[in-house]
């Protein structure tokens, strides 16, 4: 349980890089506007429908009440220093969200160690599930989760980034038959660079995927995320019963 923790409390510090003490440099995206005609040869601007803001599709989520879904990772390392433990690490998150209940049941893999996880969050406290003990644990440590770690997916976040750049034009790409608009920023710090890319479902305002590339003083970590088996059904409260 210890290690497990470290691992994804090593993956919150990192992250927290990305967005503390950041300047925004600019990106530009082009997308094609041109005019259509209509059928008389002249030019019908009210035939072209206007497309969505970034905005607009990232407000979608709020009105999205239950989902459940799940995050594959994967995350490279490579370290000018040795350090045991760490190189490449897989991880396969499943997620239920409903109003201010989260469940995640975590599984990792670090070299030859497996570790699984079950953490719940009420709003009283974060939970973790004591395997010896067979239950649940209110933890009274600062305890970080996966979803704690990939802030940089909330939309709140993502428009505070995004505000400065100077074009709001963003490309589109067709993921596993979903239309997504892709963001992309590179907020540097001080000692790195990094670079970020997001994958955001036009239909339902929340990610499909995601890459994180770092350069750091003695590192380099480059990350992948997939976003796969969204389901909006609604949950059951058992689901995050502690009992």
């Amino acid at each position: 349980m210890k290690k497990a923790l470290m691992i994804i409390c090593f993956i919150v510090v990192l992250l927290s890089i990305v967005f503390s003490g950041c300047t925004q440099e600019e990106s530009s995206f082009n997308t094609d506007t041109s005019n259509t005609k209509s059928s008389s040869g002249s030019i019908d601007n009210n035939q072209i429908p206007e497309p969505e803001t970034i905005e607009t599709i990232l407000s979608k989520s709020e009105s999205i009440d239950s989902m459940y879904y799940e995050i594959s990772m994967n995350m490279e390392m490579d370290m000018d220093i040795e350090m045991s433990g760490f190189g490449e690490q897989t991880a396969l998150i499943k997620i239920w969200q409903k109003d201010l209940y989260i469940k995640e049941e975590i599984t990792t893999e670090t070299g030859y160690i497996n570790t699984s996880i079950l953490v719940i969050q009420h709003p009283d406290g974060t939970y973790l599930y004591d395997t010896e003990n067979d239950e649940y644990i209110l933890s009274t440590d600062d305890v970080y989760s996966i979803t704690s770690s990939l802030q940089y997916f909330d939309n709140h976040m993502i428009l505070d980034y995004i505000s400065n750049l100077s074009s709001s034009n963003f490309k589109t790409e067709m993921i596993d038959g979903k239309e997504a608009t892709i963001i992309e920023y590179s907020p540097t710090g001080k000692d790195s660079y990094i670079y970020v890319k997001l994958w955001i479902w036009n239909e339902k305002g929340v990610p499909l995927k995601g890459i994180i590339n770092m350069s750091l003083e003695e590192m380099i970590m480059n990350m992948e995320f997939r976003y796969d088996n969204y389901s909006f059904s609604e949950i059951p409260d058992s689901v995050f019963s502690l009992n």
